[in-house]
């Protein structure tokens, strides 16, 4: 017989294994896997303080899940299952930007109307703005003299029939003091931050009678530019009624969700040019859609990757509305050379 030496130590070693594989377990079995982690819940915005692991690992299902139904461009796959990324990016836990995934190539649009690949960003997640991506309930001025500012605009371009007007606020008083409405610029700087600034403003006239659909879109990505939607925010105004059957907004609640969409030209041969696109959405009323009525002097905001449209005007009155981005400093990415003119309102950043 063999004591603790010579040979012993052998069977001492192997005890000691036996007795280590004990405390630590024998390897796991096929076909028992570990637990996976519940879904969230559709519906559920994500805090910042989340690791993007979970984020990219499929863990957050946000409004995206429904807002689209049936008619999504092709290139995200509508509607997705619970627990899928439309895009495959995270957002980055600490400051809820959008962050590349490792070992992911940035895929970059094709075609007429892309944004060039230095400044095509996705930006999928929350808004400032809530779930649905829009905030109603705004005045920018008594009904009474948004009703009369209409009957000036309608007088000054009834001849020309003229249905778009660029950079409004440069060109008539009434707008630039529209852009400054206190109760207006109070929310904006809530949502962006006190610096604030125009980037760009459009007054929007539907003639009665007239063809002039806008197709679904998104106000923060064109062929210049994208913009930052945590430092940018778009206004639309009622200087008329915008009801349902002269031309009100339609919005898709918490398609903001889904970040920046590919776009192209609609087909059209109207004066006022072609309009930018969602590929893949015809421009037609959505089942999942929110019409906007909105009285004279009232205004919402939207976040600038809300996908929204609007019909004809079938009254026999005009429908007028001003649109208006603003921004605060950083927000713009610029496509190239690009060097947007900005018209400082508050702050000194500038």
């Amino acid at each position: 017989m063999c004591g603790w030496g010579g040979l012993g130590r052998g069977a001492r070693l192997g005890r000691r294994r036996s007795a280590r594989g004990a405390r630590l377990g024998s390897p796991r079995r096929p076909g028992r896997a570990r637990p996976a982690r519940p879904v969230q819940r559709a519906g559920v915005l994500p805090h910042r303080s989340w690791h993007r692991s979970e984020l990219a690992a499929g863990r957050y299902a946000g409004p995206w899940l429904r807002f689209m139904g049936r008619a999504r461009p092709a290139r995200l796959g509508w509607p997705l299952e619970v627990g899928e990324r439309p895009d495959g990016r995270a957002r980055s836990h600490r400051h809820g930007r959008p962050c590349r995934r490792p070992g992911r190539r940035r895929r970059h649009g094709r075609g007429h109307g892309t944004v060039s690949q230095a400044a095509k960003v996705h930006y999928a997640g929350p808004s400032p703005l809530g779930e649905s991506g829009y905030r109603t309930g705004l005045e920018w001025n008594i009904n009474g003299l948004a009703r009369a500012r209409a009957a000036e605009i309608i007088a000054e371009h009834r001849a020309a029939q003229t249905e778009v007007v660029r950079d409004a606020h440069l060109r008539s008083d009434w707008a630039a003091h529209a852009v400054r409405s206190p109760d207006l610029l109070r929310v904006v700087q809530e949502t962006i931050g006190d610096s604030v600034a125009v980037e760009n403003t459009f007054l929007m006239i539907k003639w009665p009678g007239r063809d002039f659909p806008v197709p679904w879109h998104q106000d923060g990505t064109n062929p210049r530019m994208q913009l930052d939607p945590e430092l940018s925010v778009s206004a639309w105004l009622a200087v008329t009624d915008a009801t349902t059957v002269n031309g009100c907004l339609q919005v898709v609640p918490g398609s903001h969700a889904a970040g920046y969409l590919d776009y192209g030209r609609e087909e059209s041969d109207a004066r006022r040019g072609k309009a930018l696109g969602v590929e893949g959405m015809p421009n037609t009323p959505h089942e999942r859609g929110v019409w906007l009525s909105l009285d004279a002097g009232q205004a919402c905001l939207m976040d600038v990757r809300l996908i929204h449209r609007s019909d004809s005007n079938m009254t026999v009155g005009a429908r007028i509305g001003l649109n208006i981005r603003y921004v605060a400093p950083g927000a713009i990415h610029p496509s190239g050379s690009h060097s947007p003119g900005l018209y400082p309102l508050t702050g000194s950043d500038w």
